[in-house]
């Protein structure tokens, strides 16, 4: 995923090439962000701060809403972002398929995002 000068890259434990991820409802949703430059170069996110909004297509509310604060962890060294959402928290979640976006607001005051991308929560089946 890219944003103005910025490749994003993803990990995840769940199945991902960032155009698309897969998680199961009522497990704990995990996946680490590494932020570069144009050049492949990890970006130091000193100071930077994040937020992640999980949407149905055409919504207005988010069914998932976390920043720094709760469920995304800034490593500033590292350049990475980790989203860490609880299994009790995607439990709350129906099975479908949803829209996200990475917003990152820079030391400077810049803000860029990634590119929209889509996240299916598929049902689990031991409850």
């Amino acid at each position: 995923m890219t944003a103005p000068g910025v490749p994003w890259a993803a990990k995840a434990k769940e199945k991902t090439d960032m155009k698309g991820i897969s998680t199961k409802r009522g497990d704990t949703w995990t996946v680490v962000f590494t932020v570069r430059d144009s050049a492949g170069v990890v970006i130091e996110l000193t100071d930077a701060t994040a937020r992640l909004q999980l949407k149905a297509p055409r919504a207005t509310q988010a069914v998932l809403s976390v920043s720094d604060a709760d469920a995304l962890t800034i490593d500033e060294h590292a350049g990475t972002i980790t989203l860490a959402v609880p299994y009790e928290t995607m439990a709350d979640i129906a099975p479908g398929t949803y829209q996200a976006d990475l917003e990152i607001t820079f030391q400077d005051k810049t803000r860029t995002s990634t590119d929209t991308f889509i996240v299916n929560i598929v049902e689990d089946i031991t409850l």
